[in-house]
């Protein structure tokens, strides 16, 4: 008889389906092979991560799904903040009681978290002291990054961490009281399924700008730290040159509060620039690595990433990447070699590294094979998941000897 798979539960507080939600889904149905996998969302507020969760068959609950007061909001202003956190309270303590009960009946060896506020609520409810708990770390995580709690919490409260990137591991070194317990544990990207996506086409409405002579997306959700303000200002600059282009900003606009400001500054940085005809805010699209596949240029002048899903993924499909050096970007991105890194904020040299890549296409050609080959040799499902399996068993192990001692 063939011995039962050892069971994984991953459980977190999900408001919207980025890069890092993405891969976790990803992640999930990757270690099917090895593991029984369990997804517990806190509130499931987020329909289109439910939706990509039951795609892949992963068994799905959502712990409370009666809360109301899901999120706090107001950053920036610390006492709207406090008194929506405390509006929460009761929620919150609902919640602990929600994942205790399901932590009991479903009797994971292993739960993981990508965030400290989920950490905190496997903190409250006591799961560490029934099973290992390991925090994945999928931003940059430098000490700035991250809140006094959040640090202590991530130092104290697990098992293990694993860091997306040699980069996030390098920045939790300097802040993390037990660096013996981070494990890098990269992104992997599901090959034959981008492939597909890519080879379905553009969907409709077909985005403005098909016909243009360089084009050139940005693919990210439209918040400050995703720098779409910077490829904004390189467009600018573009234009000054006459390139005929378009710039496409494919990226949900919208927040759980319904607000976005940064979407307002981006339209009026357009106006202000008469590029009303070049930028293009295509806003949520399902069809991503299409439009990646139709593109010249893939642009990501973010100020903050664990390892970007979209630069993988522009890898694979061999469209030219140029990015900022931000975390784990710099594991995938060799300038010169398999893209371009341009400064933070420093729209005046985006463009001349997008521009390169427009006037010289053998140069473009070449970057975007050693990259498809980097991603390949390195990135690859059957190169990561057993790497993710050594480290998830040897935290298991980690805990059943701590066990035994105590």
């Amino acid at each position: 008889m063939m011995p039962a798979k050892k069971r994984l539960l991953f459980f977190d507080v999900i408001t919207h389906l980025g890069g890092a939600q993405r891969s976790t889904v990803l992640l999930c149905e990757r270690l099917r092979a090895y593991y029984d996998v369990h997804i517990l969302d806190a509130y499931g507020v987020c329909e289109r991560y439910r939706e990509a969760v039951q795609a892949i068959g992963v068994p799905y609950e959502v712990a409370l799904p009666s809360a109301r007061n899901v999120y706090i909001g107001h950053k920036g202003r610390l006492f709207r903040r406090l008194m929506r956190a405390a509006g929460q309270i009761p929620e919150m303590w609902r919640l602990k009681t929600a994942l205790r009960k399901a932590i009991e009946r479903l009797g994971p060896d292993l739960v993981w978290t990508n965030s400290p506020k989920a950490l905190f609520f496997l903190k409250l409810a006591g799961v560490r002291r029934v099973c290992p708990v390991v925090f994945y770390a999928r931003g940059w995580y430098r000490r700035g990054q991250v809140s006094p709690v959040g640090r202590w919490l991530i130092g104290h409260a697990t098992d293990g961490v694993f860091t997306v990137s040699a980069a996030t591991a390098e920045a939790m070194r300097t802040w993390i009281s037990r660096p013996e317990m981070l494990y890098v544990v990269n992104n992997t990207v599901n090959v034959e399924a981008i492939d597909a996506a890519a080879a379905g086409g553009v969907a409709e409405p077909r985005p403005k700008g098909m016909e243009r002579g360089l084009k050139i997306l940005v693919p990210a959700h439209l918040l400050p730290t995703k720098g779409q303000h910077t490829a904004i200002e390189a467009a600018a600059r573009l234009k000054g040159k006459g390139i005929d282009f378009v710039l496409w900003l494919a990226g949900d606009t919208g927040t759980l509060d319904k607000k976005n400001q940064y979407f307002d500054s981006l339209k009026a940085l357009v106006n202000r620039y008469d590029l009303d005809d070049s930028v293009v805010f295509l806003g949520y699209r399902s069809d991503v690595a299409a439009l990646m596949k139709a593109a010249d240029v893939v642009a990501l002048p973010t100020h903050s990433e664990g390892l970007p899903r979209v630069v993988l993924e522009s890898m694979l499909l061999k469209t030219p990447v140029v990015a900022t050096p931000a975390g784990g970007a710099v594991d995938l991105i060799r300038d010169g070699q398999t893209g371009f890194m341009t400064p933070f904020e420093d729209g005046a040299s985006l463009a001349e590294r997008i521009e390169r890549l427009y006037r010289d296409r053998e140069l473009a050609g070449r970057l975007a094979e050693a990259a498809y080959r980097r991603v390949m040799d390195v990135f690859h499902p059957d190169v990561q998941i057993p790497l993710i399996s050594r480290a998830i068993e040897e935290v298991i192990s980690g805990f059943c000897r701590r066990c035994v001692c105590e």
